[in-house]
């Protein structure tokens, strides 16, 4: 649906739901139950809402698919906050159509966007802090996705760990003084903070390979999951074909994987030099490549793991299909101005 709201084709749509459909990581991560696939749902959801809210549509309506696409990512936002990037790449892309496209009644297309901004960072707050405090309540103990923050940049950022919770001793010192000092959100921040500037201090030449390091965990083995739970967890499969999977995801899994992000990155690639030497403007496209390039600037400063690459796989997807779309389009306008001039030649 994304697809065709950006090219107007269901063609394109089609081809991005298959492509989604035979990714092989969706099938390895969401039977190992990883929670980023119920944030993916409700930030697809919300992405396609302020996607129409970006299209021309009353004010009224700007308004309710805002307060609509805010609440859908601040449920996605609870499971992962990749949502506040979403909501980020939104205002830049609002803000640059303002500036861009310029008109009688600037004043009031930039008060209505302003509005629209403040819903859908309202929306994201209140479905967030609701089901936070449901959850808090449920477990009997305090969750917000801000308590999190300290520990995964002490994580991405360290120089010994490479951007991996079990790798270094940072990490676990972290849990440590948090667990100890009855979970207190603000000692444990002073405390991540003060490690980081000491360790950035002592090694500083290890920053720089360190972030390189770190995109090399991003786009790891997506068979580790797999392997974890068959090597370390010692789960046993409870069926002939069951048995027959794992086994086929332990041998082929990584090698038919990485053929498919080949694949879609060349793809994608195709899409975005399409776009840049065509200099045409449309900020849904440019939306969900500011999704994207948001998403590497996360993981520079995070901790990196390799299921975290699917929070942005349905958007490079969508960028893929719109590559291989555009790279027809050429190949048949070509071979329709060949046979044009053949035909006039006879």
């Amino acid at each position: 649906l994304i697809t065709c709201e950006i090219t107007d084709k269901e063609s394109a749509g089609g081809l991005a739901g298959i492509l989604y459909a035979l990714y092989p990581a969706n099938v390895i991560y969401v039977t190992t139950g990883t929670p980023e696939y119920i944030a993916i749902l409700f930030n697809t959801l919300g992405v396609l809402t302020l996607i129409r809210t970006i299209k021309g549509s009353g004010p009224r309506k700007k308004c309710v698919r805002a307060t609509i696409g805010g609440a859908l990512l601040g449920i996605g936002g609870s499971f992962k906050t990749f949502s506040v990037v979403i909501i980020i790449a939104f205002v830049m892309v609002l803000a640059a159509s303002l500036l861009i496209r310029r008109r009688e009644n600037a004043k009031v297309e930039m008060m209505l966007a302003g509005v629209v901004c403040a819903l859908v960072m309202g929306g994201y707050k209140v479905s967030s802090k609701i089901i936070c405090e449901a959850t808090s309540k449920h477990f009997n103990m305090e969750i917000s996705t801000e308590t999190a923050v300290p520990h995964f940049m002490l994580i991405g950022l360290n120089t010994e760990g490479e951007g991996q919770i079990h790798v270094g001793s940072l990490g676990g010192l972290y849990s440590g003084m948090y667990l100890s000092n009855g979970m207190d959100h603000e000692t444990a921040k002073d405390y991540a903070y003060s490690a980081l500037k000491e360790d950035w201090r002592a090694n500083s030449d290890n920053i720089v390979p360190n972030f390189l390091k770190k995109m090399i965990w991003a786009w790891q083995d997506d068979s580790i999951p797999v392997l974890y739970f068959l090597e370390e967890v010692g789960i046993s499969p409870d069926s002939p074909i069951e048995a027959f999977i794992y086994e086929s995801i332990s041998v082929y899994g990584a090698g038919v994987v990485e053929l498919n992000y080949l694949f879609l990155m060349v793809w994608a690639t195709v899409c975005a030099f399409s776009y840049a030497r065509s200099k045409e403007i449309n900020f849904k496209y440019e939306y969900i490549a500011l999704i994207i390039f948001g998403f590497f600037c996360v993981i520079l400063l995070s901790e990196s793991q390799s299921r975290y690459k699917c929070l942005i796989m349905g958007y490079v997807i969508i960028m893929s299909s719109l590559g291989i779309e555009r790279f027809k389009n050429t190949a048949h306008r070509i071979m329709g101005s060949t046979l044009g001039r053949e035909t006039y030649k006879e």
